[in-house]
């Protein structure tokens, strides 16, 4: 199963282009990472949640820096998930 990234490009703090008013290697380099991105996982027809283990979900669900909202592919039993009040929960389709 295909892992999306699920990490952002960092921003650069350095001077996006040179003298002749070309991108710098820097930030070529971030664009071209920022539009791979999103070119890969976001698009009209949908986005593509990251995937992890039910394990690793766990263990993320318990960390503070994780906020309320976030959503997984669950890739071990193929749901999605979301941690809502502190909890993850499995979201289900009737």
């Amino acid at each position: 199963m295909s892992r999306v990234p699920n990490n952002w490009p960092n921003f650069l703090n350095s001077k996006p282009v040179n003298e002749k008013g070309e991108w710098s290697p820097e930030w070529q380099n971030l664009l071209q990472q920022f539009f791979s991105f999103a070119q890969n996982n976001l698009s009209n027809e949908g986005h593509v949640m990251p995937a992890q283990s039910n394990a690793n979900i766990t263990l993320l669900g318990a960390k503070d820096n994780v906020p309320n909202g976030t959503v997984w592919h669950d890739e071990t039993n193929n749901v999605l998930k979301v941690k809502l009040n502190n909890v993850i929960k499995t979201i289900t389709v009737t």
